[in-house]
């Protein structure tokens, strides 16, 4: 009887399963700590000579505590339980792939409900190099490879 709820149980999640990865998110890189960026390479677009594309960040472990503990720092008082229920951020970034440089141009921080915490719009981005063996690298080697 055990084995036979197991099999159904296993057999109702599948689609489940199926569903979670099929969003279009594709994995570029997992940082030592854990943590994971993932990509939507047909939502690259171009911007004159630059490239644009949305990044997802899943922060794990010490990084996700950190993170969070950053965000209630900085947040209003009726916002810090939001970010008790953090789950993962967006980011909107600029690639200058001539030049090995990209800027943070959007950030959007979603609660495990699918909630928008915070929404960032940077005002006057900066331009900042690559930086070797960083999720960042290989986001920007991901996008600028693919176009």
């Amino acid at each position: 009887m055990k084995r036979l709820i197991l099999i159904i149980a296993l057999i109702i999640s599948i689609p489940t399963i199926c569903f979670c990865q099929n969003d279009g998110w594709i994995k570029v890189s997992k940082s030592p700590n854990g943590s994971e960026a993932f990509i939507k390479k047909s939502e690259i677009t171009r911007s004159g000579d630059y490239l644009r594309a949305w990044t997802k960040l899943i922060h794990k472990g010490k990084d996700k505590a950190d993170y969070i503990a950053k965000g209630i720092k900085y947040a209003n008082r009726e916002d810090i339980p939001k970010w008790m229920n953090y789950d993962h951020e967006l980011q909107l970034i600029e690639y200058d792939c001539n030049n090995d440089q990209s800027r943070l141009l959007q950030w959007i921080d979603y609660s495990k409900d699918g909630s928008i915490i915070e929404n960032i719009k940077i005002k006057t981005p900066e331009w900042q190099t690559k930086i070797p063996e960083t999720n960042g690298e290989y986001l920007f080697n991901e996008v600028c490879g693919t176009h």
